[in-house]
């Protein structure tokens, strides 16, 4: 089980060296997740109204966000499991 997260400041990621796995699980939980520009995200859902949410500041999709990153990138692999869950991907 990994470390908890502060509410209120959401992590900021780093590029990964090789693929990243992290779980959300539960009920009514919105987590903000802050990765570089082009690192790639993927996303994978279980359960009932569990939302991904990777808009830009400006309204478009975030670059990046697709299976595979610039070069074949390791990226972040995102697993949302139980219900009424928000994801939320920014980039910086």
């Amino acid at each position: 089980m990994g470390d908890p997260i502060m509410p209120g400041f959401p992590p900021r990621l780093g590029e990964p060296s090789s693929e990243v796995r992290l779980d959300l699980e539960g009920a009514f939980n919105q987590l903000v997740v802050e990765v570089p520009v082009k690192t790639p995200v993927r996303v994978s859902r279980q359960g009932f109204l569990n939302f991904v949410d990777e808009r830009r500041d400006g309204g478009g999709p975030r670059r990046g966000s697709r299976d595979v990153g610039p070069d074949g990138a390791p990226g972040y692999r995102l697993r949302l499991t139980g219900a009424f869950n928000r994801l939320i991907v920014r980039s910086w």
